[in-house]
């Protein structure tokens, strides 16, 4: 039988299509991202008993409104599972809050004197004053807010001041973010209990991943 010579041609077209294919599916794909489970920073904020069975991680941005509410949610649960879950604090500085940075500087700033904590309460708690992206604020604006918060705080506002300008902490928000990133993360707040993320920042699925781990 003699095959006419346009079918040979098409013929040809066609498998030489399908190698293509194969081929672009072998070599040119991209493979989906390898999500990993989350590794704890030894020397990140911890509140709560160091000794709790249960570890919340929390990844935040302090220029982030969303983050400032959960705050509430955030410490009932400290406040409901007193000695059984410790708070671990994370940064993850979202590309569209431009002083989330600077505000992690002074968190990690105050922390190195010992007031990590109440630096956190008190950027959260006065987020508009100086996070509010409708105000324009300058960097040096917001220095000089943050300065105010050192002395309220009584720190030394001289090193306080020198750390911050200085990006002390960039590599230290640096690893937090990417660790996120690594794990998953892709928004603020969110939340991990050990090394599960919950599926959302709500009281209720944070309690049911405590209350899962506890057992």
């Amino acid at each position: 039988m003699i095959i006419p010579k346009e079918y040979k041609i098409l013929g040809g077209i066609a498998l030489g299509a399908i190698i293509l294919g194969y081929l672009l599916f072998r070599f040119g794909g991209t493979s989906p991202k390898t999500i990993v489970p989350l590794v704890e920073r030894a020397d990140a904020y911890v509140r709560g008993s160091q000794q709790a069975k249960v570890t919340l991680t929390e990844f935040s941005d302090f220029q982030c409104p969303a983050c400032r509410i959960a705050q509430t949610t955030v410490d009932k649960i400290m406040t409901e599972y007193s000695g059984k879950v410790k708070l671990a604090f994370r940064h993850f500085p979202l590309d569209g809050h431009p002083s989330a940075k600077i505000g992690a500087e002074a968190a990690e700033a105050a922390g190195k004197q010992g007031r990590f904590w109440e630096m956190h309460d008190l950027l959260y708690a006065r987020q508009s004053d100086w996070g509010d992206l409708t105000k324009n604020l300058t960097e040096a604006q917001i220095m000089e807010i943050f300065k105010n918060y050192a002395k309220e705080l009584g720190l030394n506002v001289d090193q306080f001041t020198n750390d911050v300008s200085s990006n002390a902490y960039s590599a230290v928000i640096a690893k937090d973010y990417n660790d996120g990133i690594a794990s998953g993360v892709n928004a603020t707040p969110t939340f991990f209990v050990n090394d599960k993320v919950i599926k959302s920042p709500n009281y209720d699925d944070i309690k049911q991943g405590i209350e899962a781990a506890l057992k």
